[in-house]
């Protein structure tokens, strides 16, 4: 019916297509099948226009999201075949709509998928060599964006994964290897090899370090660029996961092993004059190198971790903001308005305090020791580190990183040895008595004041805050609906206001992107749970056995309070009944009732 009743009226054909793919998730069977063959037809059709092509590709992408797979996967070659045949000539406002619908068609069957490996790959590595990231165009980036979604999502196809890889890797090995200044291009073929890695098997192929290791680790040794350092790290760490015993093995013309040329790299970053955001992940990449190598990293390792204190030690920023909140917002199609709200993205001293407490987990007396004789301008190492740690506590994020961390840190709280139990560190805010009202300059003057708390005092209220949002959170769970997640964070970010330092931009026109670019809020609706498929450390297979993983954070949290206070470890209780207000102690006290 589409088809015939409007085939004079192109724009009304392909509406008519968009409209009804809309609401897929309520048509009955029969009526919702009619409508796939009608799209599969249209876009395969040589006399259908441009128009109805796009809504027939439009509407396929919507029916590959909202109906079951068995609907679709029958008609999957025709799509990849549709869309392949558009992509080269798509314009820039297409361009990202045809992409997506090949992504939804490539989920379908991995086996199909492949079939078409000579078709899809070739163009998706044009498109991404047209488009690479970094751009400050907002819709090059947001193609950009896509583009290595779609990347990840073949290089997780395992059917595919071979043929992906012998055509990728000589692009990736030349882009290398070129010489260009082009940082965006080169800190994305990173991010492409990244992808690659992550999908790969353990241990990689022999390509891998044949043909990416080298021409990697010359490119960051050489690099002081920011965006392409954080992305070799990342792309390292990985690595290092994946293929750790090749690359120990591997060895150069002069005989120097793959973990020489890695140490050497994790040190340039360690140095007091690299800065910041450049050394963003260096904590992670030596978690690892600890974790998969670390009876050959032995020689090393206590000159690196000396290295680690120091920076802890010179670090002025606590936690950048995530990248995953400007992916949200991009979507969206706030772009302006993340312009306006100038996040800077600075240093997270989380991965370094990782560092420490995956080491206290393993072998805790002897990193205590370790600390203990470091000296940093006249204080210890364990000092330097239980600032850093227990001052930023409140910013670590992720899965696996908060359940490390507190864990670590009740280890930490259980500890006997005197000099853990004399270390202070920063308290809770002295309220100022002051009626004036303090502008930048009064603050500057008279900057906030802190009490000072025994380490002990302040393990306990953070892991007694930390049990309290525990809780919260389990609640907000069961009251939040699918999709809330996106008006939740656009709430958050319009109460954060413009940050310090900076002012909202006067503009005359609307701040907003145009129409045309936002998103149907049904096509929203799962946003949370993509994000949280695309989390590092839940999609980690190395953390799937690890018993911190696995462990339930607030069952643990609540009995470690209670075997505190049956023992009435290191005053337990009398930390309780002197450093904890009525409301924490009342929150405590319900949480170990429980059952």
């Amino acid at each position: 019916m589409v088809l015939s009743c409007f085939a004079e009226y192109p724009f009304s054909q392909g509406r008519a297509f968009v409209f009804a793919s809309q609401f897929a998730r309520i048509l009955p069977a029969n009526l919702s099948n009619q409508y796939v063959v009608a799209a599969v037809t249209a876009l395969q059709a040589s006399a259908a226009t441009i128009p109805v092509k796009i809504s027939a590709l439009k509407a396929m992408n919507n029916f590959c999201q909202y109906l079951n797979r068995e609907s679709v996967s029958p008609y999957q070659a025709n799509i990849l075949e549709g869309a392949c045949q558009l992509l080269p000539s798509a314009t820039e406002d297409s361009l990202i709509l045809v992409l997506e619908t090949l992504m939804a068609a490539a989920k379908l069957d991995e086996n199909v998928t492949a079939q078409y490996e000579g078709a899809v790959v070739p163009l998706v590595l044009d498109i991404w060599q047209k488009y690479p990231a970094g751009t400050l165009i907002a819709k090059h980036h947001i193609v950009a964006g896509v583009v290595m979604d779609l990347f990840e999502e073949l290089a997780r196809n395992q059917a595919l994964y071979p043929a992906l890889s012998a055509r990728a890797l000589p692009l990736l090995h030349s882009t290398l290897t070129s010489g260009t200044e082009d940082s965006p291009m080169l800190s994305s073929a990173i991010d492409l090899v990244t992808a690659l890695v992550r999908g790969g098997p353990s241990s990689l192929p022999p390509q891998y370090t044949q043909q990416i290791f080298l021409p990697l680790m010359h490119l960051l040794w050489a690099t002081e660029d920011r965006d392409v350092l954080q992305s070799g790290e990342d792309c390292l760490k990985f690595l290092v996961q994946k293929d750790s015993t090749n690359i120990v093995q591997w060895r150069d013309a002069t005989g120097k092993s793959g973990l020489d040329y890695i140490v050497q790299f994790v040190a340039k970053l360690l140095q007091p004059a690299q800065t910041e955001s450049a050394a963003l992940f260096v904590g992670d990449v030596l978690v690892k190198l600890i974790q998969k190598a670390g009876n050959n990293l032995a020689p090393v390792l206590p000159e690196l971790l000396n290295a680690v204190v120091f920076r802890l030690a010179t670090a002025e920023s606590p936690t950048f903001i995530q990248v995953g909140m400007r992916s949200i917002i991009w979507g969206l199609g706030l772009i302006r308005f993340w312009y306006g709200l100038q996040l800077n993205p600075t240093l997270s001293l989380q991965s370094l305090v990782l560092v420490f407490a995956h080491l206290i987990l393993a072998q805790q007396e002897t990193v205590i020791e370790f600390l203990s004789n470091v000296n940093i301008e006249g204080h210890s190492g364990l000092q330097v580190v239980m600032n850093a740690w227990c001052e930023n506590y409140e910013s670590f994020q992720g899965y696996y990183s908060l359940k490390v961390s507190a864990i670590a840190l009740s280890k930490m709280f259980l500890s006997t040895d005197p000099r853990v139990q004399a270390l202070t560190v920063k308290g809770d805010l002295i309220v100022s008595q002051s009626n004036k009202i303090m502008t930048r300059s009064r603050t500057r003057q008279a900057p906030d004041q802190y009490t000072v708390l025994p380490v002990p005092v302040k393990i306990v209220k953070i892991l007694v805050a930390d049990l309290q949002n525990s809780m919260e959170a389990e609640n907000d769970e069961d009251s939040i609906e699918s999709g809330d997640e996106v008006v939740l964070l656009f709430n958050i970010i319009m109460a954060m206001g413009p940050q310090e330092g900076t002012d909202w931009e006067d503009v005359d026109e609307s701040p907003f992107a145009p129409a045309e670019d936002y998103a149907f809020l049904s096509e929203m609706v799962n946003v949370g749970e993509e994000f949280e498929s695309e989390d590092d450390e839940r999609n980690d297979a190395d953390l799937q056995n690890d018993p911190v993983f696995q462990t339930n954070l607030r069952e643990y949290i609540i009995a470690f309070f209670r075997n505190c206070a049956a023992q009435n470890v290191n005053h337990f209780l009398d930390i309780c009944q002197h450093h904890l207000s009525d409301d924490d102690k009342k929150k405590l006290e319900e949480a170990m009732k429980q059952q």
